[in-house]
C-alpha cells in the first residue's frame, strides 16, 4: 500500500523530476523494482490489452475482497492464475 500511495501521489522517485531522467518506461519500472517490487511487478505483468486488463480486474474484485484483505501479493496472483486459466479452459 505505500508504494501505491506513493505512485498515485506522484511522490518520491514517482515524481515527475525523477522520472524524467528515464529514455523508456521499461527502465524506469526496471529500476524502481528494487524498492516497490510489487507495484513494479504488478504493472509489469498486466497486460498492455484493455480486454485483458479488464479480465484481470475483475478476477481481482472476486479474489482480493475486504474479508480477504490479508493475504500476500503471491497468493492472490496465484488464486488469479488458477482462475483465469479455469475459465481459458471451459472456452
Amino acid at each position: 500500500l505505500p508504494s501505491l500511495l506513493q505512485y498515485a501521489n506522484n511522490t518520491n522517485m514517482f515524481g515527475e523530476r525523477f522520472t524524467s531522467q528515464f529514455k523508456k518506461p521499461l527502465d524506469f519500472w526496471s529500476y524502481v523494482r528494487t524498492e516497490h517490487t510489487e507495484l513494479s511487478d504488478l504493472l509489469l505483468k498486466v497486460s498492455p490489452h484493455a480486454a485483458g486488463v479488464e479480465r484481470l480486474w475483475s478476477r481481482m474484485k472476486g479474489v482480493h475482497t475486504d474479508a480477504r484483505n490479508l493475504l500476500k501479493v503471491d497468493l492472490v496472483t496465484g488464486i488469479c492464475v488458477v482462475k483465469m486459466q479455469f475459465q481459458e479452459e471451459r472456452k
